[in-house]
């Protein structure tokens, strides 16, 4: 009976791990170039040594993690000349106080040394790593498929975007923002299309269906629990008679 319920147990707590990510993506359904995730199980078979039938074998569930759905985003136009997607892989590469960071969130604006920023204030990096400023009195700004930043048709730079050799190891931040511990490799395939915003790849229904799933999992798994329960009460209660 015990080893039911450590089964049992495992089984619960990777529910409301999954329950967890799940609510996480239905709360970015409108998060700008948020990728969804799933969480990662490994299923631990561990057969006593005393027991040789398979019917003995017990499965545990451990959690191993989440991973990222890579699949890009649907673009929508914005008419903004601040917002870029990235119409392909890699990241554009912002400042941080904590060191450099990236994102896929191209909503951008400027700051008061007029300085291209997230919509969060952070400074948008180009190329070379320095940031990109607005000349005063700039009436347009255009961006270059390739990446390249006009003021009135004169350049300021174009923006560093960059891929890793393994994304699902980056690690989200918040607002939008990864770390990697690997090196940062500049794409060169990628285009960049002003006024366009990457969407949120998460899809709602399919979210919603997940949560429905997950929680009538959670429900027979508290059912067995219950049983689980009342079988151990009821066989104590016998013993103590029994031993009485």
């Amino acid at each position: 009976m015990e080893n039911t319920s450590l089964i049992v147990l495992s089984r619960a707590a990777a529910l409301e791990r999954q329950m967890a990510v799940v609510s996480n993506n239905i709360a970015n359904v409108n998060t700008t170039a948020f990728k969804g995730e799933s969480p990662l199980f490994v299923e631990y078979m561990m057969k006593p040594e005393k027991f040789s039938d398979p019917l003995n074998n017990y499965s545990m569930v451990l959690d191993q993690g989440t991973a990222r759905n890579m699949t890009p985003g649907a673009l929508i136009q914005t008419g903004n000349p601040l917002d870029l997607a990235l119409n392909g892989d890699g990241y554009f590469e912002v400042d941080t106080l904590d060191g450099k960071r990236y994102t896929r969130n191209g909503s951008f604006t400027q700051n008061d040394q007029r300085e291209l920023t997230t919509s969060s204030g952070l400074p948008v990096l180009d190329d070379t790593g320095n940031r990109i400023n607005i000349p005063v009195g700039t009436r347009e700004i255009t961006v270059s498929p390739d990446g390249s930043v006009f003021a009135d048709q004169v350049s300021l730079g174009k923006l560093g975007v960059y891929t890793f050799p393994n994304e699902q190891r980056m690690r989200p931040l918040g607002n939008g923002l990864l770390l990697s511990e690997e090196k940062p490799k500049a794409v060169e395939d990628t285009k960049i299309q002003q006024g366009f915003l990457e969407q949120s790849n998460v899809q709602s229904v399919t979210e919603m269906t997940n949560m429905i799933a997950v929680s009538r999992q959670y429900e027979n798994v508290q059912r067995i629990m219950k049983n689980e329960h009342d079988l151990l009460r009821n066989a104590y209660s016998k013993l103590s008679k029994i031993s009485a």
